[in-house]
């Protein structure tokens, strides 16, 4: 089931970021549950390179750019959908105000949303299933000695 749900294309680009996007809003206040970012930033991180490997091979309909930018802007909607519900609210008060209302809902959440898709397409070249570890990082860079530094500071 869970095999067939990460085979499908629309759950994975547009449906799963919109979900783990709403719910990191629950690390604010007044739910205060920080210990969520733990599980979701990472997985938002995995689901990246799942991606990404993905495209290059299964998701080839469209180029490989569109599909990160698309999961990152699900994403960025989700989180400031679920975040600026007090900007809709705030236009509730007078009348000449509820008109904005669905600019408010929609066009706000999708303009910040781009910044989160901008930002994911620029991490995706430095992030790849092969250097996930702060040790090929650090190897990659010329630090090729990490691991005895790492041994006589612990």
């Amino acid at each position: 089931m869970i095999k067939k749900l990460f085979d499908n294309r629309y759950f994975i680009l547009l449906l799963f970021p919109f979900l783990i996007g709403s719910l990191t809003v629950l690390s604010f206040q007044p739910f205060n549950l920080t210990i969520i970012n733990f599980v979701i930033i990472p997985l938002f991180f995995y689901l990246i390179t799942y991606i990404s490997k993905k495209s290059q091979s299964v998701y080839r309909k469209k180029p490989y750019k569109i599909n990160l930018f698309l999961f990152g802007l699900s994403f960025g909607f989700g989180f400031y959908l679920s975040g600026v519900s007090w900007i809709i609210n705030s236009l509730t008060f007078d009348d000449n105000f509820k008109i904005l209302i669905p600019f408010g809902i929609i066009f706000i959440p999708l303009f910040l949303g781009l910044f989160i898709a901008i930002q994911t397409l620029l991490i995706t070249y430095w992030i790849s299933m092969e250097s996930m570890g702060l040790q090929h990082i650090l190897d990659n860079r010329g630090y090729t000695n990490f691991k005895s530094y790492r041994i006589v500071c612990l």
